[in-house]
């Protein structure tokens, strides 16, 4: 067969595209890495230049040897383009991204953060996929030549990540520069995986893989059946799956004793693990212990979803829903904003202002208020609690606290705890004598509790050592009045402690939050229930409310 023959043929059999548009492929990538370079290369440092130049270089070269040389050159290159996205992805999650100094910012956009940092992962592990398989198809001794199939729904999944990469990174307030950084990364990923897809096409990799791998006609039980491939779309989803909810976990700051990092890394673990297993070709294990470890590592994905459900709706339960009657007032003089003769709420740019209608305030332990109680117009997680457990221990909650006239005895006092009580129709915050206060509330039949102390008379008593992304809460004094006072979205703690501050607070206790402990509701004006933070936990066993 001449050149001339063969190339018409090839461009017969191609799944798709021409030689024509693969030099468009690779003019697009050199001029996206132009362009990165010279208007974006204040944001990159040396790694990042290098990966720059490492993605456009090899895709270039990948070109011109399928153009020039043959299939050998072209393959081998193939895996040094993908390599090259490898490290360029790797790069931008664990330094860029996860990093110390730029992770955080993330945390604080909550949703659209978390979607961003998860899309950037599973750009990578899909990459790495990808690049596993490749070389499993063309040097591996036997090879798997059903994986062509299971890469192209691994490719399939790769820009569906760059679309959720893109659509979260409109959703983030970053600037021009790095919204288009992001952007021209994006297209040159995308372009890249075309070019590959391309070259293959023209070279009908199925005859290629018959020819060098198998030296014979592809046996039919060789190709991959339908189960096979919902097998391996299985496969892969899990793994993302796995991989979101691990990144999830970490946004919504879920640290405790019921679920740990470690067993969502795990997770993780395994689910890659009975992937190369399937790449390999699960029909290539010969001893029994391997094909056993192969059965257990697939029954394992099923382990995913409820994870996946119960972080979620972790995450989920992180955000402030809004308050549609609060007052506007971020334009209104401090001293205006008052209780009424009812439940009301004001809102700044950061801060919602909540005033309960309250005749007593009580504090509940072991089972939540009911909403049904019309007379309730506030309840939220009070104290906070040593351990996790499921089970109410009143040795569990950190401080003495008072409840309608007994005191109990905790045996976890800190010395910087602040005591708030109520009692003789009157609430009263004690910096000084924190366990005395609560003992007297509770000789007067009053209910009272402990947590840190975060304002008194305007000066700021508490700060975390880091920063960390979350909704936050206090119960306040603000001009004369008691109030609660959240976080409208995720800030850092600093931040929150400042925009408290600039409302003039006199004294003020931390309020114990996080996922399940700031499942909180108001009833309003109208006697309608709106709950703020919508997920309530079964281990979460104390509860201060507003009584009218």
């Amino acid at each position: 067969m001449t050149k001339d023959d063969n190339n018409e043929k090839n461009k017969r059999e191609s799944l798709f595209l021409n030689e024509h548009f693969m030099a468009v492929e690779c003019g697009i990538i050199a001029a996206a890495g132009l362009v990165s370079l010279l208007f974006f290369r204040d944001g990159m440092d040396t790694f990042g230049i290098f990966a720059l130049l490492s993605k456009v270089l090899t895709a270039a070269a990948m070109y011109f040897a399928f153009k020039f040389y043959k299939w050998d050159m072209a393959k081998g290159l193939m895996g040094a383009a993908l390599f090259s996205m490898m490290f360029d992805e790797f790069y931008q999650v664990f330094v860029t991204l996860w990093g110390n100094e730029n992770f955080d910012q993330y945390i604080t956009v909550g949703i659209p953060g978390s979607l961003f940092l998860s899309a950037a992962c599973m750009s990578f592990l899909m990459t790495v996929i990808i690049t596993i398989n490749h070389f499993i198809l063309n040097y591996a001794n036997e090879g798997n030549p059903k994986n062509l199939i299971l890469n192209r729904i691994a490719i399939l999944f790769k820009l569906g990540a760059y679309a959720l990469f893109l659509g979260a990174s409109g959703s983030i307030d970053f600037t021009p520069a790095t919204r288009w950084a992001n952007v021209l990364r994006c297209l040159m990923g995308i372009v890249i995986i075309i070019l590959i897809i391309s070259i293959e096409s023209q070279y009908d990799s199925f005859k290629v893989l018959r020819q060098e791998l198998l030296g014979k006609t592809l046996k039919k039980e060789r190709q991959m059946t339908k189960k096979g491939r919902v097998l391996g779309i299985w496969l892969i989803s899990m793994n993302l799956l796995s991989l979101f909810t691990y990144v999830i976990y970490i946004v919504s700051r879920m640290f405790g004793g019921i679920l740990r990092p470690w067993y969502l890394q795990v997770i993780l673990a395994l689910q890659c693990l009975v992937l190369i297993f399937y790449m390999l070709g699960s029909d290539h294990l010969k001893s029994g212990p391997f094909k056993l470890l192969y059965r257990v590592l697939l029954a394992s994905s099923l382990l995913v979803i409820p994870v996946f459900l119960f972080v979620y709706l972790g995450l989920y339960s992180q955000y402030h829903a809004p308050i549609p009657d609060a007052i506007d007032a971020s334009a209104m003089p401090v001293e205006e904003i008052l209780p009424k003769d009812h439940t009301v709420t004001y809102k700044t740019d950061s801060l919602y202002i909540i005033f309960p209608e309250y005749s007593s305030i009580e504090l509940v332990l072991k089972d939540a208020p009911s909403k049904s109680d019309e007379s309730i117009t506030w309840c939220s997680g009070a104290a906070a609690h040593h351990v996790t457990t499921l089970g109410f221990s009143d040795d569990n909650i950190e401080g003495d606290h008072a409840v309608k006239g007994t005191f109990y005895d905790s045996p976890h006092d800190w010395d910087n705890f602040t005591a708030f009580t109520f009692a003789n129709g009157k609430y009263a915050f004690d910096f000084d004598d924190p366990v005395k206060a609560v003992k007297d509330a509770a000789a007067a039949g009053g209910s009272g509790f402990m947590h840190f102390g975060l304002f008194r008379d305007g000066e700021v008593l508490m700060r975390f050592a880091r920063p960390r992304g979350r909704c936050y809460r206090t119960l306040a004094e603000l001009n004369g009045h008691l109030c609660i006072i959240d976080s409208v979205n995720m800030v850092h703690f600093n931040d929150f402690v400042d925009e408290v501050q600039k409302l003039g607070v006199e004294n003020a206790l931390y309020m114990d939050m996080g996922s399940g402990w700031n499942y909180s509701w108001l009833r309003d004006a109208s006697g309608k229930v709106l709950e703020l933070f919508g997920l309530p936990v079964p281990w979460s066993h104390n509860w201060i409310i507003f009584r009218k």
